[in-house]
C-alpha cells in the first residue's frame, strides 16, 4: 500500500500533509496508474464533496515555506493522530493544510 495524494505533491506542494488529500492505495494504482485519477476523483467527490475538493485545490496552489517551525507542527500532528488512531482505531480530527500554515502563508 501507498499514500495515494489526490492533488499531486508536485504542483499542490502545500496540501501534501492534509489528510483530506492523502489516502491509502495500492501501488499498482499509485505508481503505475498514475494514482488512477478518474476513479480518485469520483471517491473524493463521494467521500468529501465539491467544497473540500476546490479548497485542495486552491490551497494546493498557494506556496509553502517548509520551516524547522512548520514542519515541527506537522510531525506534531502526525504523532497526535497516531495515538488517536491507536485508541479509537481511527483518526478523529483530520489534519488541514491551515492547522499547519496558520494565518501566514511565506
Amino acid at each position: 500500500m501507498d499514500a495515494g495524494h489526490f492533488m499531486a505533491t508536485g504542483s499542490h506542494p502545500s496540501v501534501r500533509f492534509d489528510t483530506r488529500n492523502v489516502h491509502k492505495q495500492c501501488s499498482t494504482c499509485n505508481q503505475s496508474g498514475s494514482g488512477e485519477g478518474a476513479y480518485y476523483y469520483e471517491w473524493m467527490l463521494d467521500a468529501y464533496g465539491a467544497n473540500v475538493i476546490n479548497e485542495l485545490k486552491r490551497e494546493g496552489r498557494r506556496p509553502i515555506k517548509w520551516s524547522q517551525t512548520r514542519l515541527q507542527r506537522i510531525l506534531d500532528l502526525i504523532k497526535e493522530g497516531e495515538r488517536e488512531v491507536k485508541e479509537y482505531g481511527y483518526l478523529v480530527d483530520e489534519i488541514k493544510v491551515s492547522d499547519y500554515a496558520g494565518e501566514e502563508w511565506d
